[in-house]
């Protein structure tokens, strides 16, 4: 793992070790792909997840990919960060065809649009026109009250939502 951990820091990248099995890279958006590339050409042939970190107060959304190589019984973390105004990222499905369903998910649920992915229709969210459910700013409250008529029942205890202001 070190080796692996060493080569991506003469990449002039942030590279560090998690543990025993697992390491972690810090990329500018720009040069995922070339990671991606070089983790798939040294043993990482496998996909494991894409995940979506919203960091509102940043302004930003956080990428975290997953891939790991059952060769050497590693797993690698790759992180980027794109702008929450203008969420875009290059497609990974040229270099791990499973990338497509993650980015798939990830578009239905935080917004981000994956050039190169020719398959961003919504899984379950067919139709919708609010802000995507997952970010941070969308307010699942004002949702309800707009979709669900809402009784208070007193005598059942049941009470009125109460709004959870962000910070």
């Amino acid at each position: 793992m070190l080796k692996h951990v060493e080569n991506l820091r003469n990449m002039k990248l942030e590279a560090k070790s998690l543990g025993d099995w697992e390491f972690e890279v810090s990329v500018p958006r720009e040069r995922v792909a070339e990671v991606m590339s070089y983790l798939k050409s040294t043993g990482f042939k496998t996909f494991i997840h894409l995940a979506c970190v919203d960091w509102i107060d940043e302004e930003e959304f956080e990428l975290v990919y997953n891939v790991e190589s059952y060769e050497d019984a590693l797993q690698a973390v790759v992180k980027t960060r794109i702008p929450r105004n203008k969420p875009v990222m290059e497609s990974m499905m040229t270099i791990w065809g499973l990338c497509q369903v993650y980015e798939r998910e990830v578009h239905e649920f935080f917004g981000i649009e994956f050039t190169g992915n020719p398959n961003l229709k919504p899984f379950f969210l067919e139709n919708w026109m609010d802000t995507p459910p997952l970010r941070k700013d969308f307010d699942s409250l004002a949702y309800s009250e707009e979709l669900f008529e809402f009784k208070e029942d007193e005598s059942h205890g049941i009470k009125a939502p109460k709004r959870i202001e962000y910070k």
